[in-house]
């Protein structure tokens, strides 16, 4: 074990400077450097206030702004949403997702949100489920499976289980995922931050645009699938709120308009036999969502309708005698 993993596995639960000196048996002048190498290295380890700790990631500070590619305002606008993919798992469905994506792009798409799990992670009950191990595998497999069309453009944050290489490491995972895409020579790819961001679509000529919020949230989904869409639209405090809200991590499809914000459960591509599915409960909603709306000239959403593109683990279909 490197001196930089020992600091990661001390800073987790939050050390003083002097009882980590002491941990370590190292001078003060020593760890000071180290603090600095980590941070050279991405990694999330901080000295606050004389106290040495991992610094989570949050969601994106900034509303992040994505052009759209039409050619004028009063075209209908169309993005695309996939969610939950699971790179490095066994059960993550890449021919689906191809297809989908290349359908998207079809029909018009040249933006994809992605709200989070964009690889499989480290979760100690599913290191037997997984095809690659470790962040570098993972996210060379996300790299080599996400395709790439002319003109297309990729909007993601990161959720919880790509926030275990971050627990175990102390990387700043959307940064080095990001950081992995560039060297790669790939520009079509902006990982904005962990668990959420707000992101403004906007068409050449439009004054506003579409206001969206990618959400990963913590915990799973209730027994109705709209309750917890529901519960967050009606958290959003005045001046806050989306025109959309697209949600990870339920691996379920469901849309609901409530407060005038279109709330949505963004499905999965990730087959249900993992433990991590199974736990969950349910069979999960492979597929993304095509997105089409109109806004007035003062910049509210006039229209908008959603279309769900569905798979299913495996695609033949059965007879059933009745």
């Amino acid at each position: 074990m490197t001196q930089l993993d020992r600091l990661v596995r001390l800073a987790r639960k939050g050390t003083s400077l002097e009882d980590l000196c002491n941990r370590m048996d190292l001078s003060p002048r020593r760890v000071s450097y180290l603090l600095k190498e980590a941070k050279a290295e991405g990694m999330a380890v901080e000295l606050v206030g004389g106290v040495v700790a991992l610094h989570p990631s949050g969601p994106a500070a900034d509303v992040a702004r994505v052009s759209m590619d039409v050619a004028s305002a009063e075209h209908p606008h169309r993005f695309a949403v996939i969610s939950d993919l699971h790179f490095g798992s066994k059960y993550h469905l890449r021919d689906q997702l191809k297809d989908f994506i290349h359908l998207a792009y079809k029909k018009g798409c040249r933006n994809i949100f992605i709200p989070g799990d964009l690889t499989d992670g480290c979760y100690r009950h599913g290191r037997w489920e997984l095809t690659h191990h470790g962040f570098q595998d993972q996210a060379e497999d996300f790299i080599k499976g996400l395709p790439e069309h002319r003109g297309l453009h990729y909007t993601a944050i990161t959720g919880n289980h790509d926030q275990t290489f971050e627990d175990s490491s102390g990387i700043v995972v959307h940064k080095a995922l990001e950081d992995m895409f560039r060297s790669a020579g790939r520009r079509d790819v902006d990982i904005l931050g962990a668990r959420g961001a707000y992101v403004r679509l906007r068409a050449k000529g439009e004054r506003r645009g579409l206001l969206v919020e990618l959400w990963h949230p913590f915990k799973g989904p209730a027994y109705a699938l709209s309750y917890k869409l529901q519960k967050k639209v009606e958290g959003y405090s005045v001046g806050m709120k989306p025109d959309a809200v697209f949600t990870g991590h339920w691996h379920q499809q469901c849309y609901c308009v409530v407060r005038g914000v279109h709330a949505f459960s963004s499905g999965t591509f990730q087959g249900g036999g993992s433990a991590f599915g199974k736990a969950l409960g349910g069979s999960p909603s492979i597929g993304g969502w095509i997105i089409e709306y109109a806004l007035t000239k003062d910049g509210t959403v006039r229209e908008l309708t959603p279309t769900w593109v569905s798979y299913y683990e495996r695609e033949t279909a059965r007879e059933v005698s009745i």
